[in-house]
């Protein structure tokens, strides 16, 4: 058995090594792997490591996971923004060949917006001044041609210093990168914009033709954010008294106005 099928990417336990980096805890879950805090040289770091081992996948999954990796790399890499986290290395763990990947960014110190808002209740110009700075963020990334298309509350970290980081561009999409077609849909559906929820809905995406994303898309989100910061409450509600799902939840987004504030 080589030393990557030993490893368990979901436990691994303090002062384990990966590279030049110790792990002291595990700090989040999600959909490409498992977030750890870990220091280098004294420094603390966040490690993005992989769920599944490079040498486990199918071919074309594999192809797949590379490209997903290479597009958040080289979104990250591009930009320079005090407000978007920075990404400092990418490689694959225990070998090279047939590891787990993993990404080393800058570890933010801070709260989820939301949390930052109930915990804080910072004023109305205060909350303006960090959303003003989530908003300058994208329209640098904007200006580069990436588009996040997952801004949310789980992705906007909002510091001690009340500095707003934007995180977590698995999902980014350079302008130039090839569209993918092993999804039908990306981000998080509560959070769509009106038009690609149309698009969702339509022949254009069950035919595999590609969305045109424009920075609306990721503005809608902003907005969204906003709104739930200021209300505590999502802007698209649907019926309580029934389960939600896709497509009520994209009803409601195409065809409901978002209660006054």
């Amino acid at each position: 058995m080589s030393a990557a099928e030993k490893v368990n990417p979901c436990g691994l336990q303090a002062g384990t090594v990966i590279g030049p980096y110790e792990v002291v805890c595990l700090v989040a879950a999600g959909g490409f792997g498992y977030l750890y805090k870990v220091f280098r040289g004294g420094k603390p770091y966040a490690l993005k490591l992989g769920r599944e081992r490079f040498g486990d996948l199918l071919p074309e999954d594999r192809e797949y996971s590379r490209e997903r990796l290479d597009r958040e790399i080289a979104a990250l890499a591009s930009l320079r923004h005090p407000n978007i986290v920075r990404v400092h290395s990418f490689e694959f763990w225990p070998d090279l060949e047939g590891g787990y990947p993993y990404l080393v960014l800058d570890f933010v110190e801070g709260s989820h917006v939301c949390e930052w808002r109930a915990e804080d209740e910072p004023s109305l110009a205060r909350i303006c001044r960090v959303f003003e700075k989530i908003a300058d963020a994208l329209e640098h990334m904007h200006g580069l041609g990436i588009y996040h298309r997952d801004v949310k509350n789980e992705n906007v970290l909002v510091r001690p210093d009340e500095e707003p980081i934007i995180v977590d561009f698995g999902i980014a999409r350079p302008r130039v990168a090839h569209a993918l077609t092993r999804a039908a849909s990306v981000g998080t559906v509560t959070h769509y914009a009106p038009e690609y929820a149309v698009y969702c809905d339509s022949a254009d995406c069950q035919e595999g033709r590609p969305f045109e994303w424009k920075p609306t898309v990721d503005l809608h989100a902003v907005g969204y954010l906003l709104y739930e910061v200021l209300t505590g409450r999502p802007p698209f509600r649907v019926s309580e008294s029934e389960p939600a799902n896709e497509i009520r939840i994209l009803n409601a987004i195409k065809t409901m106005v978002p209660k006054r504030l």
